[in-house]
């Protein structure tokens, strides 16, 4: 069962559904109870006159394939069912499913009770009943499959084409969640390549610790942004997205509230939106995100411009991944961090430049 979506966007009940997306544990919130997040699976066997028998039940998932792990079977585990009947857990296209985006765990792998599984597009999921005669009972359902895909190549700039191992590893993590939001769409997010790109001398500056949509050296006109822009390669016809990280801040904005208290708020990334209105501007769909700033969910926002959504959720919206400042994390727990029924149409767009569906 997944939950269905009203027409305000807000989400109703859960409804029983022929296959399974994915999720993505995202650190429920603090104590991370995985049953309170809102993009989670809701597993129900309906026992009957089976009830009386009081059946063990487990779960394991195989067909997987294509995730960042050699695994292809997440082993089956005992899974709680109160009332003999309902199971909340998260099916994860992750090469970790155990952990959340700050590290935190969710339980240890393959155990008992394990609320979190690996899984892929197109892998099944078995519950198996025991305890009902000499052999387990199966009960097969599939998980969704590819609709189609989006490439992307990633560049950290710098003075040079070196990466630091500790630059890699951080942007990799994005990959991560940003890979898992487009799978619960059916999108395999692609990375093509990733290295540093050097700038050329008179660029660099404008890599300093300052904020990038800040006119240039205080005078009205073209932003260090737009100049940095004009630096990089423009897209062309290649339908592969380019995403360059900065180790600057991109813009700040300091907000006093009305208690009083003063907030600064970040722009972790700056894309120009994919539209067919904009299809022959130089840089239409490059993203630049900012190493300094960056949260968890940057990467897969910034893409979301890339591929033709353009402004922000509202404020008061459910849906935390396309808010603006969204993806600083700071909405309730409960909040999703899926894309809305609206925008998976527009990335799925058939005219769109970068989305390509399967045949």
């Amino acid at each position: 069962m997944q939950p269905t979506i009203n027409s305000d966007d807000t989400v109703g009940d859960f409804v029983s559904v022929a296959e399974i997306r994915p999720t993505r544990w995202y650190d429920a919130f603090p104590g991370h109870f995985i049953g309170l997040d809102s993009d989670r699976d809701r597993i129900r066997l309906v026992l009957g006159s089976l009830r009386s028998w009081k059946p063990s039940v487990k779960l394991k998932i195989t067909g997987i394939k294509g995730t960042l792990t050699e695994q292809t079977t997440d082993d089956a585990n005992t899974i709680s069912l109160p009332e003999g009947e309902l199971e909340e857990v998260h099916l994860v296209t992750d090469h970790d499913d155990d952990s959340g985006y700050n590290g935190s765990l969710a339980a240890s792998d393959d155990v008992d009770y394990d609320t979190t599984h690996l899984s892929s597009l197109r892998a099944k999921a078995v519950f198996e009943l025991h305890g009902i005669g000499d052999n387990p009972i199966p009960i097969e359902f599939p998980v969704m499959g590819p609709s189609g895909s989006v490439k992307i190549s990633i560049y950290v700039l710098g003075e040079d084409a070196s990466l630091s191992p500790a630059d890699l590893s951080e942007v990799m993590k994005d990959y991560y969640i940003a890979r898992q939001v487009y799978a619960q769409i059916g999108v395999n997010l692609e990375l093509l390549n990733i290295g540093g790109m050097p700038l050329a001398p008179e660029i660099l500056p404008l890599l300093a610790d300052k904020d990038l949509r800040s006119d240039v050296d205080g005078i009205a006109g073209p932003t260090d942004y737009e100049y940095l822009l004009q630096s990089l390669p423009e897209v062309g016809n290649a339908k592969v997205i380019p995403v360059y990280y900065v180790r600057t801040t991109i813009d700040k904005k300091v907000v006093t509230q009305a208690d009083g208290t003063v907030v600064t708020h970040f722009t972790n990334g700056i894309t120009l939106p994919w539209t067919a209105s904009e299809s022959a501007a130089p840089w239409a769909g490059v993203s630049v995100v900012s190493l300094k700033t960056r949260t968890g969910l940057t990467l897969a926002h910034e893409l979301g411009h890339s591929l033709g959504i353009i402004g922000h959720e509202n404020p008061e919206s459910f849906w935390l991944l396309m808010k603006n400042f969204g993806t600083i994390y700071a909405g309730s727990y409960r909040d999703s961090k899926r894309f809305t029924p609206d925008q998976e149409k527009i990335i799925k767009n058939a005219a769109s430049k970068f989305y390509v569906p399967l045949p």
